[in-house]
């Protein structure tokens, strides 16, 4: 049988669109990213000319959904004429901390002149300053990921990998893929624990540390519950303005509590806003290290509650990262055996421990090694995780066009991984299918498995054989080793021996029967060494009309040859 690791035209053609899709996308993401650095670096090739603050107010219009913008007005000359403007900076949205805007409009107080910055090729566009977005910068790693994916992914389906012969390749890892297990399972782990720190155990140390802040009288200025409207449902977010004194001088804030986050809770949230009516004298907590920071309600909410969602990031990398890093270990640990079998092949087989449990215990019970419960299992835990977040960036997607702003570019990125979704999906059902299928039950009648001898088993369906049309039972020897080319290795299979025992349409025949087939002496037994094992598999194939085909296997461990036993013969 030819190498796993050779593809047919088609499947090549099938693989190469699916790995374009990832080099595009990771393309264009990467354009808009340089994009955006290139415009705020072009702003300082810009002219810096002298400019006088007009006006200089911090706004919370209704659009802005509770955002405190600083707008500022002010006038330069360029080429010896006036122009006004009113851009802060490219890209500035505001905050939801009235405090933030406060503390940009104090940089820029009215009648004040300072330097700006002003298009040459359009003198009307002008900022006050600006900043290049470097905290982006990390993110230019998921289209690296993307391009890098699909651009070695068409290579290496297009290039036949190159055989390193057994024995040649010492590594300690037999399969390299595994180096990249800690890499993927370490991003989720590292965005897990960010993400918990912002949304749970920064709000909770700053409520601890808040206990020793000083109460004082404050004034309500404003109060509004800024909502956010999605696809079924509305998000809130309580906003009061307040303002209290510390030695005689007055300042401002807008923070409630120290969840920052939008949620669906209405009505404590309401009745928190009509409580604090405007005119409304009450107490508020500031911190007498930076007076500019304050607070209204220390006591804990259940919001906080959200900042626990990241956790699953944490314990999927935890986990995924603890068990690649332990299977790395197994692997680097495991050294080369001095045992050989008859063919002079070393192996980690242990032949004498495992023919005696076999004359202890009798003949072991065969281990499914690919059966419908395992692959439904794997199914589901795959797509779960898969799809659950897949779905919360669907979630996002949907909502921007319904609101009429379409998000195109988040869109057209998710294309890929809603087809593996739905890819996952059809796994799951196709899977559960074949859990009803036939079940097959398979006895060992020999109490050793042997090259040059002859091996027994007994097959038996229940009553639902009659739905198998064709029933194919092989014994097949194979080879899996590890494919070397460059920096890249791969996992390869090869059937080395096929034995056929049953090959049969006869419906009195499929149900169950005794089954016999002669090991050849030459072949290989159950071994395993640095870069190659050998493995003896009992493969069943049933066809079921209209209904996912029977295909289970059943790992069987095979002995060498008895050398007892010829010599025996040999003298007699």
């Amino acid at each position: 049988m030819s190498n796993t690791g050779n593809k047919s035209l088609g499947g090549k053609i099938v693989g190469s669109i699916f790995f374009l899709v990832f080099f595009i996308i990771g393309t264009v993401f990467m354009c808009l990213l340089l994009t955006e650095f290139y415009r705020d670096l072009a702003i300082w090739n810009w002219e810096k000319v002298p400019c006088k603050i007009i006006s200089s107010e911090v706004h919370n219009p209704k659009e802005s959904k509770g955002r405190y913008l600083f707008k500022p007005e002010y006038s330069y000359k360029l080429n010896n004429r006036k122009y006004t403007g009113t851009t802060y900076k490219r890209k500035y949205f505001g905050s939801f901390d009235y405090n933030d805007a406060k503390k940009i409009q104090a940089k820029f107080p009215e009648g004040s002149t300072i330097e700006c910055m002003v298009n040459p090729a359009n003198p009307h566009e002008a900022v006050l300053t600006t900043r290049v977005q470097w905290m982006l910068l990390p993110f230019a790693i998921i289209p690296l990921i993307f391009i890098c994916i699909g651009l070695f992914g068409v290579i290496f389906t297009w290039k036949n990998a190159g055989i390193s012969p057994p024995g040649k390749n010492k590594s300690f890892v037999k399969n390299k893929s595994l180096i990249f297990m800690p890499l993927f399972f370490s991003a989720f782990l590292i965005i897990g624990l960010i993400a918990t720190f912002f949304m749970g155990a920064l709000p909770a140390m700053r409520i601890m540390s808040a206990k020793g802040w000083k109460k004082v009288p404050c004034t309500v200025i404003s109060s509004r519950l800024n909502s956010k409207r999605h696809d079924k449902s509305t998000t809130y977010m309580i906003n009061i303005l307040y303002e209290y004194e510390i030695d005689g001088k007055k300042f401002r804030s807008n923070r409630y509590n120290f969840f920052s986050g939008s949620t669906s809770s209405k009505d404590w949230k309401s009745a928190v806003v009509y409580s604090h009516h405007p005119g409304k004298k009450t107490f508020c907590f500031v911190n007498p290290g930076n007076p500019e920071e304050a607070v209204l309600s220390r006591a804990w909410s259940t919001d906080m509650l959200f900042g626990l969602i990241p956790l699953i990031f944490v314990i999927v990398g935890g986990i995924g990262l603890a068990y690649s890093v332990k299977k790395i270990s197994k692997a680097k640990q495991k050294g080369p055996s001095s045992r050989e079998d008859s063919a002079g092949h070393r192996n980690d087989f242990d032949y004498h421990a495992t023919a005696a449990s076999y004359q202890d215990l009798g003949p072991p019970k065969l281990k499914g090694a690919k059966t419908p419960l395992k692959s439904l299992l794997f199914s589901i835990v795959f797509a779960v995780f898969w799809n659950g977040i897949v779905s919360v960036f669907i979630c996002i997607a949907v909502k921007s066009f319904i609101k009429g702003r379409p998000e195109w570019f988040l869109t057209i990125f998710l294309i890929p991984f809603v087809l593996i979704g739905l890819l996952a999906f059809f796994a799951v059902l196709y899977s559960l299918m074949a859990l009803f299928n036939p079940r097959i039950k398979l006895n060992m009648v020999s109490a050793v498995a042997r090259l040059g001898e002859t091996f027994k088993f007994e097959w038996s369906f229940g009553k639902s054989a009659g739905r198998i049309k064709y029933l194919t039972i092989n014994i097949e020897e194979r080879k899996i080793w590890t494919t070397t080319s460059g920096n890249k290795s791969r996992r390869n299979s090869r059937t080395l021996t096929t034995l056929p025992v049953v090959n049969t349409n006869d419906f009195r025949k499929i149900p169950g029967g005794l089954a016999e087939a002669e090991l050849p002496a030459d072949s290989r037994p159950t071994s395993d060494t640095d870069n190659e094992k050998i493995r003896w598999f009992i493969c069943v194939k049933g066809e079921v009309k209209m209904w996912p085909d029977v295909n289970v296997e059943y790992e069987v461990p095979v002995l060498p040859p008895d050398l007892s036993a010829t010599s025996k013969k040999t003298d007699g």
